[in-house]
């Protein structure tokens, strides 16, 4: 039967709220969950939480821990940073997991960028990453754009995000649906980039809308260059609503399936090499 186990981690930044998904004999390696942005996250949940029960019954050790200025960690979400939570990703490796087993980070989109970086500075045996954004910059667009929606509905703004930017770079936080998003994080969100470490083999799952699904093109351009640069990718696209945005909590069951297969012949592929 699986296990979870709350704790409280006191990393280097301030003090991390974790859970434990343990499964009921030895690991077969560990996930570490990297989550989405802001809202995303907490709409989310649902998702990590069956995915993350899934792999712990495959035999996985999954690790889901709030980011600082997130959930029940400490400190507040205007005073984060990306490299603080790339930062402490790593330090949780170090201090979590043994080396000889396995080490998996499951990114979910913009987390997906924090799983590359995390690779970057600490390694591990394979990325898998659900609904990944591959440039930030594109991600803080969308998000800006959230607080023009909002400004519209209340009579006023406009549709260019350029104030906004310009706020931003002018030394302003922005409330934007709830959270405070500092300059400091909107210039790291403008820098990043999805390059996991060299070699490293992703498994890229998306929700697709069409009958048949599939990757779009941008994700299928982004997916070549990957393997162009020796990554090895495997990629699934599947039916299914897109849980992080929802306005209802939602399920994509077949994502966790295909989860819990990319892993197992992971291992499998561990095991034979």
């Amino acid at each position: 039967m699986v296990r979870i186990e709350p704790r409280y981690l006191d990393a280097p930044g301030g003090r991390l709220f974790c859970l434990d998904v343990l499964p009921a004999g030895p690991a077969r390696g560990y996930v570490f969950h990297l989550p989405a942005f802001a809202e995303e996250m907490n709409k989310s949940r649902r998702m990590v939480s069956l995915a993350a029960r899934a792999l712990a019954t495959a035999g996985w050790h999954v690790i889901i821990v709030d980011p600082l200025g997130t959930g029940d960690s400490a400190g507040d979400f205007g005073d984060a940073s990306l490299s603080r939570w790339v930062a402490d990703a790593v330090w949780c490796r170090q201090q979590l997991a043994g080396r000889d087993l396995p080490w998996v980070w499951w990114g979910l989109r913009s987390g997906a960028l924090l799983a590359a970086q995390a690779s970057q500075q600490s390694g591990g045996d394979a990325l898998l990453l659900w609904q990944p954004v591959s440039a930030g910059k594109l991600f803080l667009t969308q998000f800006l754009r959230m607080r023009l929606a909002t400004e519209s509905l209340a009579g006023g703004g406009g549709a260019d995000t350029k104030p906004l930017r310009a706020a931003l770079e002018a030394g302003e936080s922005l409330e934007i649906g709830g959270y405070m998003l500092s300059p400091a994080m909107a210039r790291e969100l403008e820098q990043a980039e999805l390059k996991p470490a060299a070699g490293l083999p992703l498994h890229w799952l998306e929700i697709s809308a069409r009958e048949e699904p599939e990757l779009p093109p941008a994700s299928r351009q982004r997916v070549e260059a990957l393997r162009a640069a020796g990554h090895e990718v495997e990629t699934g696209a599947l039916n299914g609503p897109m849980f992080w945005q929802s306005l209802e909590i939602s399920e994509v069951p077949a994502l966790v399936d295909a989860s819990v297969a990319a892993l197992t012949r992971l291992q499998a592929t561990e095991v034979a090499a």
